[in-house]
């Protein structure tokens, strides 16, 4: 009936499921919105249930702090912390070094005295790493898809992996620096095909799989484990 649907700006994936009684609302674990609902509704029928506006702007508001609320690090040396999929050990240093945050070996190592800091120091860090990952594989993806976005962003989204705009601008999340390279590479390759379909309709799935044929795999691993991706 409909792939997807927006809401106050928001794409959300339109799921019909005939066991279904009532529609439900969310953000699954990769990051997508989706409005799951019976299958044997009308488009009529599904337009009436979601034009309250307010409604679906408080249901949208909830669902996002719901999504949000996971165990935080407090930042104490012996953390473990990913980055392109593997764990490194949290170690504090000295309060002189140059860079409060760095990754030597197979730890970070944070000055004392930046600990305040520790999130934002590590947002930068991933940031700057994966703009880097970014510039290493865009390029043969481009080129292989055949398309060119106007411009690349990363910031720190934590509702979706990436959003590519009808100016052909895509957002990738920089939690995308925390996980392996392969599930990096199927968000790449995912968002640079809305380049071709703006939609998930099958056409667009068909595409993805043109390029990554185990993107199912992919996906669903990013889906398994996308609480892990948190700093």
């Amino acid at each position: 009936m409909i792939n997807t649907i927006k809401i106050n700006e928001k794409e959300f994936e339109m799921r019909p499921n005939t066991r279904r009684k009532r529609i439900s609302v969310g953000i699954d674990s990769t990051g997508i919105y989706y409005i799951a609902y019976p299958s044997q509704f009308t488009h009529k029928m599904l337009n009436n249930a979601l034009k309250n506006e307010t409604h679906m702007n408080k249901i949208i508001a909830r669902i996002e702090k719901n999504f949000l609320q996971t165990e935080k690090h407090s930042y104490k040396e012996g953390e473990t912390f990913l980055f392109s999929g593997f764990p490194y050990t949290l170690k504090y240093k000295k309060d002189d070094s140059i860079h409060p945050l760095e990754l030597i070996g197979n730890s970070f190592f944070l000055s004392k005295n930046a600990i305040p800091l520790a999130y934002d120091l590590f947002e930068k860090w991933y940031a700057r790493s994966l703009y880097a990952e970014l510039n290493k594989i865009l390029p043969y993806w481009t080129k292989t898809i055949g398309v060119q976005p106007l411009r690349i962003n990363v910031k720190n989204v934590k509702t979706m992996w990436g959003s590519c705009s009808c100016k052909n601008n895509i957002t990738f999340s920089t939690r995308l620096a925390l996980v392996p390279p392969e599930l990096l590479e199927y968000v790449v390759v995912h968002e640079l095909c809305h380049l071709k379909e703006m939609n998930h309709s099958q056409e667009f799935w068909a595409k993805v799989a043109e390029y990554l044929p185990d993107y199912k795999i992919r996906r669903n691993t990013l889906k398994k484990n996308a609480s892990l991706y948190r700093w």
